[in-house]
């Protein structure tokens, strides 16, 4: 076989003979292999997290009741984000209240950030191919942003609401660029929980690579099998880490912003 026939298999997705072809071009060892190595990374770090801070008498930063007073002088990094209260006074979050965070993060801003800006990087890389350039192919790289950032937040907010995980997000009462860095990273992998306290962010996993996996059903094929749905997911969990840390500085660039 040609070396232009490969490149324009591994292009297009054509199998130039055969199945066999076809298996190599679209479910490399690599790719599987890049995949499986984030997600260990990711599951390592958040395991090594949980372990350090899961002791800390952190406690829900989510207003019940009435917003209880930060503490004046954190010691940790748990405890600087959050009130001390008592978990026995405190109810489960209601299932109404959940859903009414959940319809209104449908209609936030911030749900066309990730389809627009992946629509755009996609487009950039022409990938996938299939659906072209132009005004028709953004269309529908953005199109897809918005279904999977959809079942995205459509996974996290039932998962959350099995397991009582706090479906907002919280910013630390930190000082510094790099404790608070570091606050927002953990707390993509440790989540608060309705009634105090801390754990693992199962809902944001589900949602990052359930999201990832559905899509699977309208990736073009070459684009649909498990390798690139795993790709998927490992690349919106980082995106995820990253949109953290700017929504912890978003108060500082906005005051710099504005007095420009």
């Amino acid at each position: 076989m040609a070396i232009s026939d490969v490149f324009l298999a591994r292009r297009e997705r054509i199998p130039p003979a055969g199945f066999r072809a076809c298996r190599r071009c679209v479910c490399s060892p690599t790719l599987v292999n890049n995949g499986l190595l984030v997600l260990a990374t990711m599951l390592l770090l958040s395991s090594t997290v949980l372990a350090q801070e899961v002791s800390s008498d952190a406690q829900s930063p989510y207003p019940r009741t009435a917003p209880p007073a930060a503490p004046s002088t954190p010691s940790s990094l748990m405890s600087a984000s959050s009130p001390s209260t008592s978990t026995s006074n405190n109810p489960h979050m209601p299932l109404d209240t959940r859903f009414d965070l959940y319809l209104k993060s449908l209609l936030s801003p911030d749900f066309a950030v990730r389809p627009l800006l992946g629509g755009a990087f996609d487009q950039a890389l022409d990938t996938p191919p299939q659906w072209g350039a132009g005004a028709e192919g953004f269309g529908k790289r953005v199109g897809y942003g918005f279904a999977s950032e959809f079942s995205a937040r459509t996974i996290k907010a039932g998962v959350a609401a099995v397991d009582h995980e706090d479906p907002l997000l919280h910013r630390s009462q930190l000082h510094g660029v790099w404790p608070r860095t570091r606050w927002a990273i953990i707390h993509t992998f440790i989540n608060f929980t309705d009634t105090g306290g801390q754990e693992f962010a199962y809902s944001r996993f589900a949602a990052e690579y359930g999201s990832a996996f559905i899509a699977n059903t309208w990736e073009p094929n070459g684009y649909n099998n498990y390798a690139h749905g795993l790709e998927r997911g490992s690349t919106d969990f980082a995106a995820l880490v990253g949109f953290h840390i700017l929504y912890e500085f978003a108060p500082d660039l906005k005051k710099r912003l504005h007095f420009r």
